[in-house]
Parts: structure tokens; C-alpha cells; sequence
């Protein structure tokens, strides 16, 4: 237990000074409000890390963020081969 703590505060320390780190080489304000948004949200996540460790959650969390990954990737993979599709029936047409 006392490890796992100590891992969490390692990585929260991490994740903070590179934020911080990052954030004074973004120069632009309009790139630093949604990197701020982004980062935030990550930081939720990190914090919320030992809670879902100790309800027994981050396996269900992270199969959750897997199969919608997964489906994503599926739709793209579809869309794509419906583009070749239509882009060789085209070609097929020409010829």
C-alpha cells in the first residue's frame, strides 16, 4: 500500500513538471488554453488513479476506453475500404 502511494506521488510529480515544463515553451495563448483543457483532464485521471485501483474499477475503466478504441479503429478501417472501394470502381470505369 505503501509503495502504491508512493508511486502515485512520483507520478503526479512527473506529470506536473513536465506539464509546467511544456507549458512555458507553448508561446501561442490560443494553444495554451486547450493544452490547459487537455492536461487537466489527464490530471483528473492520474488523481483518480489509487480510487479506482482500490474499488477494483481501473480494469473495468480501461476495458471501457479499449472497446471504444477498438471501435473507432473498426469504423476508420471500414471507412477506409469504402473509399478504395469507390476509388477502384472509378478507376475500373475510366479504363
Amino acid at each position: 500500500m505503501q509503495n502504491m502511494i508512493y508511486d502515485w506521488i512520483q507520478n503526479l510529480s512527473v506529470y506536473i513538471i513536465l506539464m509546467m515544463a511544456v507549458l512555458q515553451l507553448i508561446s501561442n495563448a490560443e494553444y495554451r488554453k486547450y493544452f490547459r483543457f487537455f492536461s487537466g483532464l489527464l490530471l483528473i485521471l492520474l488523481l483518480l488513479t489509487p480510487l479506482l485501483r482500490l474499488t477494483g474499477m481501473e480494469q473495468t475503466f480501461y476495458d471501457l476506453y479499449h472497446s471504444i478504441e477498438y471501435r473507432q479503429e473498426k469504423e476508420a478501417i471500414a471507412e477506409y475500404e469504402s473509399y478504395l472501394k469507390d476509388a477502384s470502381n472509378l478507376w475500373e470505369e475510366e479504363e
